[in-house]
This record gives C-alpha cells, sequence and structure tokens, in this order.
C-alpha cells in the first residue's frame, strides 16, 4: 500500500494496517452492474428509525463509559506506553443514543464528550456519499469515466467514478515524505487540492483489475463534486448531508474551523502553533475531501447510523456503498466498497465503516445494520487502533 506521507488520510491506514506496509496482497475485483445491491448489509439499509434522542439504559451507559476509563487507567500505568492518552467515543442506535470521554488530549486538556477530533479517513464516507447524492439527482454516473467530469491529468486514465470510489483507479499517492517539509515549513498556510495532486505521479497501472489505498482518488472526487455542484466541497458537503443529518459539531477543515472544545494534537507530532485547524491547517486543506473532516464523536456516530441506515440516500444507493468490490487480505477490513470499509472478520458479520489515522488522532465509524446501531471512537493518540475499543463497546452495548 502506498502512502504520500504521514500527512495522508491514506496513510493513516497504512499505519493500523502495518502488516501490509511492504506492499499488501491484492486482489482482483468484479464490478458488479450499476444498480445491483447484493450485501447482506446493504439490505437493512432504509430500515433504521430517525435517530432517537432518548439516552440508553443506565446499566448500558455505565458499561459503555467503564470500557473508556479502563482503557485510559491501564494505560496510565504502563511505564512506556504508545497507547490512548485519551478518547472519546459514542453510540446511536434504535434503542437510544450515549457520548463519553475519557483521558486528554496531546497537551494535557481533559476530554469531554462534545471534544472535536480529526476523524481523518473517515471524511471518505463523506465524500462517498455526496458522490451517490450526485448519481440520485441524475448529474454524475457510476460507470462513466472521471474524466467525463474532471478535467485533470490524473483523471485522464480512463478509471471510472466507481473505481475511484473503490481504490481501483490504478492511481497511487506520491512517495512516503513528501508532504512533511512543505506542511511544517508554512503550518498555517492554505493549499488547494490541485496543489495537493500536483505531487502525485501518473498512474503505471490500468484501472479496474488491482486495489490500493490513496488519498488521490478522493482528492479528484473532491474536484469531481466541484465542478457539478459548482460549490466548493464543503458547501456541497454541507447542504446536501452534513445539515439535513443534523450534525452540528462536524467541520469540513479549513473552508469551516471546528468550534471548541478542540482536541490538540501531542507537539511531537504536530510541532507548530495550534491555530485551531486538526492536525494542522496545511494539512487539512491540502486534504479536504480525503481527510480534512473534523467532528466529535457523537456525530460521526449519528453520520454513520443516518448514512447506513438509508435516512439520507435511498437504500439502493446505500446498498451499492457496501457492496464489497476490492478485497484486502491481512487487514482489520474484510473489503472496500464505495468509500466504505467492510469489517465482518473483525467486528462481525456486516459490520462497515472506515478507519482513520493522522497525526496525533486515530478513529473508527463502524456500523452493525442487523443491531442498527453506530459507534464511533475518537482517540487522541495516532499510535492506538480504535478496534479493540470498538470491540469492548459492541460487547457493552448488549448488557
Amino acid at each position: 500500500m502506498a502512502s504520500g506521507s504521514r500527512w495522508r488520510s491514506g496513510l493513516a491506514v497504512a499505519v493500523l494496517l502495518a502488516v501490509a506496509a511492504t506492499g499488501c496482497t491484492k486482489r482482483a475485483a468484479t464490478t458488479p452492474p450499476s444498480g445491483s445491491a447484493t450485501s447482506s448489509s446493504a439490505s437493512q439499509a432504509g430500515m433504521f428509525p430517525a435517530p432517537p434522542t432518548n439516552p440508553l439504559p443506565s446499566a448500558t451507559v455505565t458499561a459503555l463509559q467503564a470500557v473508556l476509563d479502563k482503557i485510559v487507567a491501564d494505560n496510565a500505568s504502563l511505564p512506556d506506553t504508545t497507547t490512548a492518552a485519551g478518547l472519546t467515543a459514542a453510540v446511536v442506535s434504535d434503542r437510544g443514543i450515549w457520548a463519553g470521554a475519557a483521558g486528554q488530549d496531546g497537551v494535557g486538556m481533559r476530554l469531554r464528550p462534545e471534544t472535536v477530533l480529526a476523524i481523518a479517513g473517515i471524511t471518505n464516507t463523506f465524500t462517498a456519499a455526496e458522490v451517490m447524492h450526485l448519481v440520485a439527482t441524475g448529474q454524475v454516473k457510476l460507470d462513466d469515466p472521471m474524466s467525463a467530469y474532471v478535467k485533470h491529468p490524473l483523471a485522464a486514465n480512463g478509471a471510472t467514478v466507481r473505481e475511484t470510489l473503490s481504490m481501483r483507479s490504478g492511481l497511487s499517492d506520491p512517495a512516503e515524505g513528501t508532504f512533511d517539509k512543505p506542511f511544517l515549513a508554512q503550518p498555517h498556510r492554505h493549499w488547494t487540492m490541485t496543489e495537493t495532486l500536483s505531487y502525485t505521479p501518473k498512474s503505471s497501472r490500468a484501472p479496474g483489475g488491482m486495489s490500493e489505498y490513496a488519498d488521490t482518488n478522493f482528492l479528484l472526487l473532491g474536484l469531481l463534486i466541484e465542478a457539478v455542484s459548482h460549490k466548493s466541497a464543503a458547501a456541497a458537503l454541507r447542504a446536501d448531508l452534513i445539515d439535513p443529518a443534523g450534525l452540528t459539531r462536524t467541520a469540513v477543515q479549513d473552508t469551516e474551523r471546528p468550534v471548541p472544545p478542540v482536541a490538540v494534537p501531542k507537539h511531537d507530532e504536530v510541532p507548530a502553533t495550534f491555530d485551531g485547524y486538526v492536525p494542522l491547517h496545511s494539512a487539512v486543506s491540502a486534504l479536504v475531501t480525503a481527510g480534512g473532516i473534523a467532528a466529535d464523536a457523537a456525530d460521526v456516530a449519528r453520520w454513520g447510523y443516518s448514512l447506513y441506515g438509508g435516512l439520507l440516500l435511498e437504500p439502493s444507493l446505500v446498498a451499492q456503498m457496501t457492496q464489497p468490490l476490492a478485497t484486502q487480505p491481512n487487514t482489520p477490513y474484510t473489503a472496500y466498497g464505495l468509500g466504505t470499509m467492510q469489517f465482518s472478520e473483525a467486528l462481525g458479520p456486516d459490520s462497515l465503516g472506515h478507519t482513520g489515522q493522522a497525526p496525533g488522532f486515530s478513529s473508527l465509524l463502524v456500523v452493525v445494520p442487523e443491531r442498527r446501531e453506530a459507534v464511533a471512537v475518537l482517540i487522541a493518540d495516532s499510535n492506538t487502533g480504535p478496534l479493540s475499543v470498538a470491540r469492548k463497546l459492541v460487547a457493552a452495548l448488549g448488557t
């Protein structure tokens, strides 16, 4: 798996999937016909009721908070820990809602349930959903070439919109370390997606057959969104998805600035003056639709519940998002759909969502359609994989 640098959201996945870091095994994937809906998880879409406002039962709330408290306490007892300094989490289910926090951020501030953290790669679920919204409105066709919508050299290799959404475009990210110096040299500088893409090499592989996680795909999809909607990516996401989903503490950086409280990354992760963007102004403006969103855990869980529960898109479109297209052996996710990871082996049958990692932060959104549950885990430490936290929270939901 190629990654541009530690500042790119794709590297987030590469770090979490370190077992595959030396050229992960890839398999050919078969593209389903447009409109196919064979994913069993997608068969549950459209069956979720509106997100509730009542809290989960008190015993469940106690059990969920105990998971977070124990993780922080256990980590504090380790002499040389690389695990979480602090974390927030949230649940939205048809039985009720919960949000909690434990520990501190990278500079010792106590985390609160409403603290905003970087969600990195979970941004892909928003970008994919916006593309599917454009499909629903007849403005985009999944099996059209990207070049029909995006006038950029990287979009001229014949890859379709569907192949780009599923990381099968044949494109890679820039070489490791490409962005470290420019991002740190001017940490408060605004980048454009086009500037970021100028560092990306042309594809040496034909699209369609092989899967490689690359942020380049979702930056190109950001350009598609802007070209078709005639809005900035941030404005399109807010109008079509963020506001309709009722997300009040979500920011598409750097067009939008997160509303405090905001978690600050460790200084050894992001050695720059904190200006309210997480993890770093230059990095998030460069990523935008490939990793630029920040949110609190409650918003992330509500987003997952609404999206994969069929409350924002037609169930047939959600089914296409969750259809596994690209298999990735030896990784926490079983397969990649359209901006969506399948976690069947790691978190149980039909569980889906996305991971994220950025300097100072790691995150996970997981939705279990059969149980009508969405769980978000946001961690103030980029070295911690949130999958084990999510497993414990899902188990606690059974209490």
